[in-house]
């Protein structure tokens, strides 16, 4: 049976999208953490920061998160990414700040009204910025250092992953400047 327009979902995210010369630097470095040949790189045009997942949600949601999205009244901010982790059950190995800016903060905290006010239900974890980095990572690899990389950051985007046979595709679905 196929989707009408009117059922079709779309699985959703906000985050923060660095510029190609910030996302080639930061693929470059995950390409040397792979090196020993454990995990998976994530794909240069697919790095990002979430800063929150939506899910699968039907157009009208989509709209409402549009809508709400524009009302946001977030400041331009800069940090560093210069933590490397790595989470064991799903087995990746992420970079992300280790200090998060309060204006980073605020923008995810707003982010997360506008997804309830959507009828969204709330987000149970806190918020913890990061980017993956590989993914089907058994094991961290044993030199976890990376120069710390700079990140200005002016916009926030709202994106939507398509699952394909060769892994998930994103598409930007809109860009906001923050001020």
């Amino acid at each position: 049976m196929q989707q009408t327009a009117k059922t079709r979902r779309s699985r959703l995210f906000f985050a923060l999208w660095p510029e190609p010369a910030l996302a080639a630097r930061i693929h470059r470095h995950a390409l040397d953490l792979l090196k020993d040949g454990r995990g998976k790189v994530m794909a240069l045009p697919q790095l990002h920061l979430t800063l929150r997942f939506v899910g699968a949600v039907e157009a009208e949601t989509q709209q409402c998160l549009i809508d709400g999205a524009g009302r946001v009244k977030g400041e331009a901010f800069d940090f560093t990414l210069d933590t490397l982790g790595y989470w064991g059950k799903p087995k990746v190995l992420w970079l992300g700040p280790s200090a998060v800016p309060a204006a980073m903060q605020a923008l995810a905290q707003q982010l997360e009204t506008v997804c309830t006010a959507c009828g969204l239900p709330a987000e149970k974890r806190d918020f913890a910025p990061h980017m993956t980095l590989l993914r089907k990572v058994r094991r961290p690899p044993r030199e976890r250092t990376l120069p710390p990389l700079h990140w200005a950051v002016s916009e926030f985007v709202l994106v939507r992953s398509d699952t394909l046979p060769e892994g998930a595709q994103y598409t930007l679905v809109q860009r906001w400047k923050l001020g």
